[in-house]
């Protein structure tokens, strides 16, 4: 997959840019379901830095987190796909 529109946005943060290739080398048809320590291990940064930049991209409207006990499902937003698509 082509990522260059996503890397080249300049609102997103490095570690953002991260996590979303990890969201987006998740197969469409299963829900991206992982933990802010399993990201973090995923992508090779700080638990901190991912729950960070996950409040950033949430904040900025381009993820939906839905987080429980132990689990975090997060959706990528129609107003992302319009960015990088």
């Amino acid at each position: 997959m082509e990522y260059s529109k996503l890397l080249s946005q300049k609102s997103i943060s490095p570690i953002g840019k991260l996590i979303l290739i990890d969201i987006l080398e998740q197969p469409t048809y299963l829900v991206y379901n992982k933990t802010s320590d399993q990201i973090a291990i995923s992508i090779g940064c700080k638990r901190k830095d991912v729950l960070n930049a996950l409040a950033e991209l949430e904040e900025n409207g381009y993820i939906i987190c839905k987080v429980s006990y132990r689990t975090r499902i997060t959706k990528i937003t129609k107003l992302l796909q319009s960015l990088i698509f």
